[in-house]
């Protein structure tokens, strides 16, 4: 992951997404993919933009000034709700797709959500392993 020291909502998707470069599904599953997705926490700053660049992932800060042009951030998806329903969704515990529905989280370039929700069930799953150690 990136170099740089996060803070406020980017450091806690970092953490949330090391992880996925640890595992070697992550790296196989998403060789081919290069793909941004910028993260908006309504109630935590600055936002994350999350790159998942051919097999790694990287996270990087996001100005709240910026986010209001968020395809300017080379962006292809954003998902916008609170810090706990990100860590919900990461979790299991809240479905993206139902809260989407029901008006829960907000989210522009949906056809892209699927695969950040393979990248965090992946870094979980590699999580939960690493734990049960």
């Amino acid at each position: 992951m990136s170099g740089t020291l996060l803070e406020g909502f980017a450091a806690i998707m970092k953490e949330l997404l090391r992880p996925v470069n640890k595992n070697p599904k992550f790296s196989e599953k998403f060789s081919a993919i290069n793909l941004k997705i910028l993260l908006v926490a309504t109630d935590m700053y600055p936002a994350a933009l999350v790159h998942a660049d051919y097999g790694e992932v990287k996270v990087s800060s996001v100005s709240q000034e910026a986010c209001k042009e968020w395809k300017k951030t080379g962006a292809r998806c954003l998902i916008q709700c609170t810090t706990n329903q990100f860590l919900a969704i990461s979790m299991g515990k809240l479905n993206p797709a139902k809260a989407w529905l029901t008006r829960q989280i907000k989210i522009r370039g949906v056809r892209n959500v699927k695969k950040f929700y393979d990248m965090i069930v992946v870094g979980m799953t590699s999580k939960r392993r690493e734990s049960s150690r």
